[in-house]
């Protein structure tokens, strides 16, 4: 007993320093982050920014936005024509490639047709990998590629003639 009694002080000393000590722990981390905020940025409340204030940006000179087509500048006025567009030669040297490719499209494309219609055609026919076409089917692709350059050659004498250059310059 007389040794519970000469504890006792120690206990109550120790008893009396934790009890002191958790009342003056500091606050816990969440709310000290928030109690120094409104200090930290001058006094404002911090502005928490939503994907529904994103638009709201965009109408905004302030802030760069990644794919705003607003800042950019269409002109509503015809483009100007280059000069070599206003060169007939030039002309000349885009339509050759075009008017040979044609000819050459024509030129199968008979052989072809006169094949299907039975016809002897003695021409060998080059090696190709995989099963053998269809020669409607190979009719059909060839002129699909011969109405696809004389687009692209009515196209350039649209060009041209817009230009100011003759028909007759072009030949």
């Amino acid at each position: 007993m007389k040794r519970l009694l000469s504890s006792l002080p120690v206990l109550l000393v120790v008893a009396s320093w934790t009890t002191h000590s958790q009342s003056q722990s500091p606050a816990p981390a969440w709310s000290t982050a928030s109690a120094q905020t409104p200090r930290a940025t001058g006094g404002k409340a911090a502005k928490v920014w939503t994907n529904d204030d994103v638009d709201s940006l965009r109408n905004q000179n302030g802030v760069s936005v990644v794919g705003n087509e607003a800042g950019t500048k269409k002109s509503s006025a015809p483009l100007q024509s280059t000069s070599y567009e206003k060169d007939p030669a030039w002309y000349r040297k885009q339509l050759a490639p075009f008017e040979a490719n044609v000819e050459k499209f024509d030129a199968q494309i008979a052989k072809l047709q006169e094949f299907i219609k039975g016809a002897n055609v003695s021409e060998p026919q080059p090696y190709h990998h995989g099963p053998p076409a269809n020669p409607q089917d190979q009719l059909n692709q060839l002129e699909k590629k011969r109405q696809a350059d004389a687009a692209k050659i009515d196209e350039l004498l649209d060009r041209a003639r817009h230009n100011g250059i003759q028909p007759g310059a072009l030949r």
